[in-house]
């Protein structure tokens, strides 16, 4: 685990977070819903594709690519180890080229 950030700290990330307009809810239902896609998706797809789905939304709508990082966050089980949790990674195959 990560050092507890200061109180400094603390203070500036609260400063930095912007404005998120829109009904709680819904924004929490549209986070857990891309999250679950992401999850599903980052088994399925080329990376490459989500990275590029990624970026996308830290253009058009960088508050939905936050929450959809604080839901993933959320849905991991910080009690696994590392190796467990990255699991799916062992079938990537790094050489290939789709584009």
């Amino acid at each position: 685990m990560s050092d507890r950030p200061t109180a400094g700290e603390i203070a500036a990330e609260y400063a930095a977070c912007p404005y998120i307009p829109g009904d709680p809810v819904e924004l929490a239902d549209r986070a857990h819903t891309d999250a679950m896609d992401l999850a599903a998706d980052v088994r399925e797809l080329d990376p490459r594709q989500l990275w590029g789905r990624l970026t996308i939304w830290a253009t058009e709508d960088p508050a939905r690519l936050f929450a959809a990082t604080v839901a993933l966050a959320a849905m991991v089980d910080v009690d696994q180890p590392a190796a467990h949790l990255l699991a799916w990674t062992t079938h990537l195959d790094t050489t290939r080229d789709t584009a």
